[in-house]
């Protein structure tokens, strides 16, 4: 008898063996990402578990298995290994009374869909110079419902929140619409009208990402608080009248070194790029560009690095 229970044991460990290592759980991160969206936080930070498990029946081998996903508790620790892509979201920043966009180019969850990634990163971020915000993290809109991409358009649907975001001044609040364009805009590689819906009804606003939103002058090299050689390089972009683009590094608040560059203008973006010989230390470089009617601020850009010899 004894030998007869071993032998059902053995046959009952096999069959277990053979039929576990034939379950292959699919990939079903779209059709979560899908069924999710009206999560207040995005569906693709929300990992699924799988479960497995085998019922046995007596007189008989009867071996079952199951694979079922369901949502993890809220702000469950990030899995290690998971994928990435970097994305260019914008930041808003004011200079002088005009409100300018700022490009950021930010790592986040790679879902496989560029755009879906681009716009859930650009709701959740948050800009690490003080004097930058992220109008999407002030004013949220109630929630992100879906995202549709098409080849004409991109319909991005909120849950209920215009009348929040009404508090926000107009400035303002055309830049954060022009936050979105941009962002879409740079995922998708050409202008697209974004489309504005609120809980999936008729879109209520329709925006074109518009070239005079983005700051005239922007600073592209050194990157923010990097530890660098001398001399520096110092590269940027400008779109100024007659292409003029003065610049500034200061140690603390004296100024060490200045000068002035040629770049786009007429709607135009150029680079320009200058090199400066520094001693050791911490510097901000500020690129700037000047009304030739009045002499104030119309726009510029900063960064802030360290100079440290190998």
């Amino acid at each position: 008898m004894s030998d007869h229970r071993s032998n059902i044991e053995a046959d009952l460990h096999d069959a277990v063996q053979s039929y576990g290592s034939s379950v292959q759980p699919g990939d079903r991160l779209g059709e979560i990402r899908r069924a999710t969206r009206g999560r207040s936080r995005p569906a693709w930070q929300q990992p699924w578990l799988l479960t497995a498990g085998a019922a046995l029946a007596t007189a008989a081998v009867v071996v079952g298995a199951f694979v079922a996903a369901r949502p993890a508790a809220e702000d469950p620790p990030t899995v290690a290994g998971t994928p990435e892509r970097d994305v260019m979201v914008y930041e808003i920043g004011q200079v002088g009374g005009q409100w300018w966009l700022y490009p950021e180019r930010v790592a986040t969850r790679d879902t496989g869909n560029v755009v879906d990634d681009s716009v859930r990163a650009l709701l959740e971020y948050e800009p690490a110079d003080s004097g930058r915000t992220n109008a999407w993290i002030t004013c949220p809109m109630g929630g992100l419902q879906s995202i549709e991409e098409s080849a004409e358009r991109v319909v991005v649907s909120f849950g209920q929140g215009r009348a929040t975001c009404s508090r926000q001044s107009p400035p303002v609040r055309a830049a954060q619409l022009q936050q979105l364009a941009w962002t879409v805009r740079d995922a998708v590689g050409t202008a697209v009208p974004v489309e504005i819906s609120e809980q999936g009804l008729e879109p209520w606003r329709t925006v074109d990402p518009d070239a005079a939103a983005v700051s005239p002058v922007l600073l592209d090299a050194p990157a923010p608080d990097a530890t660098v050689a001398s001399p520096v390089a110092v590269e940027g972009r400008g779109n100024t009248f007659e292409g003029n683009v003065q610049w500034e590094v200061l140690s603390g608040d004296d100024v060490v070194d200045s000068g002035f560059e040629t770049a786009g203008t007429m709607g135009t973006f150029r680079p320009f790029r200058f090199t400066v010989d520094l001693p050791d230390g911490d510097y901000t470089v500020r690129a700037f560009a000047i009304s030739m009617e009045d002499g104030t601020l119309q726009a510029e850009d900063s960064v802030s690095f360290t100079v440290d010899q190998p």
